[in-house]
């Protein structure tokens, strides 16, 4: 940001006389993970009274923005992130602005926090402080920025604005923002500049899912790097469970992983809301409707609160109205039932037939990146070793 920021001004300092600038960064992070960063660059240009250079500059910033847009989408890919940018024009006061309004939207928090984490040298930084809380940071020295104190006051008179915005429905606990505002917390830098030779602006929230994320790093990335970041052994039959179990979504007994054990109904269902529930939506709604009974009377107590969950949103049933068949063995055709809706594709539609749910996987390409072909997994009777080596590459597989 300190980059394009100065650059900004040299560009204010050249072209002084045309007109102001106005640049806003708006970032967001939501509980349930998503999050966006919102790029305003807007400016006044007194000297375009011309039609013949008004159509010449609207021209240019059009073929601008479809390449800047095409750059920055193959930029962001890696992230899973959706990249839009679009002009825009608005009036303040007697002037009117035009620019570009870029959005980036995040789909999960670990690509969110995994595009700061690897900008080289950046300034907006998130830190984990423990116990669930994150700072939110942005450190600027003015000579970085700008030689001459006289140049940031000229600014100012001109109105030129450079703003920073947070924005989070997760617990704020301390900002040192200039204004809050309906829950945006916002900077003005500029001012900021003026006042100190060197500024640091902050915010530090509550994030409950920061620890898979920052802590172990284990979630960001592409496949390459996730396993980069297990530090297991490919080869092993066992790799899946362990890494399952790095990733939180796979928990053992206290007699291990048991991963040559057959998986039972209960289990596959657990395992299969890991992979499909975002953030704390089983705690919450448990909270929210302490009373609701799925009528089944054989659920152990410790998956009670996702059976209840699942079966409220009607992704499972049970084999008749008082048993889910919590013990019974289940299929590999079921489990890759599960796991094929989980991805999109919908039985009820047409995708798949559940019988032979098992045999879609492998037809649209589950398991081409993994090392253990199939044939040394899925043998015999399906157990949860199986289970594990059907989650893992589900949870890389790109429809």
């Amino acid at each position: 940001m300190k980059k394009r920021i100065a650059l900004i001004l040299i560009l204010l300092i050249t072209f002084l006389v045309t007109g102001c600038f106005h640049m806003e960064i708006g970032i967001e992070l939501n509980k349930d993970g998503t999050g966006s960063i919102t790029t305003l660059e807007t400016y006044t240009e007194i000297g375009l009274d011309t039609k013949e250079k008004i159509e010449e500059k609207a021209e240019d910033d059009e073929i601008n923005i479809e390449e800047i847009l095409s750059h920055r989408q193959k930029e962001m890919k890696k992230y899973g992130a959706k990249v839009n940018i679009e002009p825009i024009e608005y009036m303040e006061g007697e002037s009117k602005y035009s620019g570009t309004k870029e959005v980036v939207k995040f789909k999960d928090r670990a690509s969110f926090y995994k595009f700061y984490k690897d900008q080289e040298g950046g300034d907006i930084v998130f830190k984990q402080l423990g116990n669930d809380v994150v700072r939110m940071e942005l450190s600027i020295k003015k000579e970085d920025i700008v030689e001459d104190e006289e140049i940031l006051h000229f600014l100012v008179m001109t109105g030129a604005q450079i703003k920073l915005s947070f924005k989070t429905d997760n617990k704020i606990i301390d900002s040192n923002a200039d204004e809050i505002k309906n829950g945006v917390h916002t900077w003005d830098i500029i001012y900021k500049m003026l006042e100190d030779e060197k500024i640091l602006l902050y915010v530090k929230f509550i994030d409950e899912e920061i620890k898979e994320v920052l802590n172990e790093g284990i979630l960001w990335g592409e496949r390459e790097e996730v396993e980069k970041n297990l530090q297991l052994d490919k080869t092993s039959p066992d790799f899946h469970g362990k890494a399952l179990e790095k990733m939180k979504i796979l928990t053992g007994s206290d007699k291990g992983l048991e991963l040559d054990r057959p998986l039972t109904r209960v289990e596959g269902a657990v395992v299969y809301s890991r992979m499909l529930v975002k953030g704390n939506e089983i705690e919450e709604f448990n909270e929210k409707n302490r009373d609701y009974n799925t009528g089944f009377d054989d659920v152990p107590q410790w998956a009670v609160p996702t059976i209840n969950y699942l079966h409220s949103k009607n992704l499972v049933a049970g084999v008749s109205k008082t048993s889910f068949g919590s013990s019974s063995l289940m299929a590999e055709n079921q489990y890759a039932t599960l796991v094929l809706r989980a991805l999109g594709f919908n039985d009820a539609k047409g995708d798949f037939e559940w019988s032979t749910a098992d045999k879609k996987l492998k037809e649209i390409g589950l398991y081409k990146d993994d090392l253990i072909k199939t044939d040394e997994i899925l043998t015999g009777q399906f157990n949860r070793i199986g289970m594990a080596y059907i989650t893992y590459n589900a949870l890389f597989y790109k429809k």
